[in-house]
């Protein structure tokens, strides 16, 4: 690509001890097709099942054989963006701040849990992103979220009042607003890349749609930006189908 870079930005993945859903397979195979400058992960790239909210009891220990394989997963994930794409950046998710959340009550396993220290990713080259903070690709910044509901496009638009991409709510949604005066901003909540029938909810469906985002950056800031949907497992995009 001419005069700037191309991004592809994913939400919410949820990789845990035994693997990733394979809807996140087929987005793989466009990254590796496409190849494209960066990988933004929007967060919740992880499940972190071993310090889970969902746990009955929140005092039970951490699993750390759990974790050890939910680390190893991640791993192999990371080995893969990182030979098919430029720059990997990692913005941390709800679900790896249950880490630092845990360290707050167990400050004596600080250096043993976080996944920034666990996987090496200063050494690997992966900038880590701090929970709220925003990573900017031109004119666009990225965070996993911070607002839940309907309307939540519009929530994080109002808040912020830039463009902004974001995860979390596993429910892709986008709003604009048209100022005379002002440039206009827009806002994309991104789907998610996990099942839709996550062990916590016993066997009921979630409310969540699946996708990703493509988004092409000029020198000058500008973007353009193309959320994806992945419907039964399948996309199209540019011409071509990946299942």
């Amino acid at each position: 690509m001419k005069n700037g870079y191309s991004a592809v930005v994913i939400a919410d993945v949820h990789i845990d001890k035994d693997g990733h859903d394979p809807v996140y397979d087929v987005v793989k195979r466009y990254i590796k097709r496409t190849r494209p400058d960066k990988v933004i992960l929007a967060g919740d790239f992880v499940e972190c099942e071993s310090l889970s909210h969902w746990l009955v009891s929140k005092k039970c220990r951490v699993e750390v054989a759990a974790h050890r394989l939910e680390l190893d997963n991640v791993e192999k994930e990371l080995d893969f963006l990182q030979k098919y794409t430029g720059e990997v950046v990692w913005c941390e998710g709800n679900h790896e701040n249950w880490v630092a959340q845990y360290l707050g009550d167990h400050p004596e396993v600080e250096g043993l849990l976080e996944y920034d220290v666990t996987l090496g990713l200063e050494k690997r080259g992966i900038k880590w992103v701090p929970m709220n903070e925003i990573y900017w690709l031109g004119k666009l910044g990225v965070t996993h979220g911070m607002y839940l509901g309907n309307n939540h496009a519009k929530k994080h638009l109002d808040a912020l009042g830039c463009n902004i991409m974001y995860g979390h709510t596993h429910r892709s949604d986008m709003h604009t607003m048209n100022m005379i005066l002002q440039p206009t901003i827009k806002s994309w909540g991104l789907a998610c890349l996990c099942s839709k029938k996550p062990h916590f909810m016993k066997g009921k469906p979630a409310k969540w749609d699946q996708g990703f985002a493509q988004v092409y950056v000029a020198d000058n800031g500008e973007f353009n930006a193309y959320p994806i949907d992945v419907i039964n497992h399948r996309f199209y995009f540019n011409g071509r189908s990946y299942t």
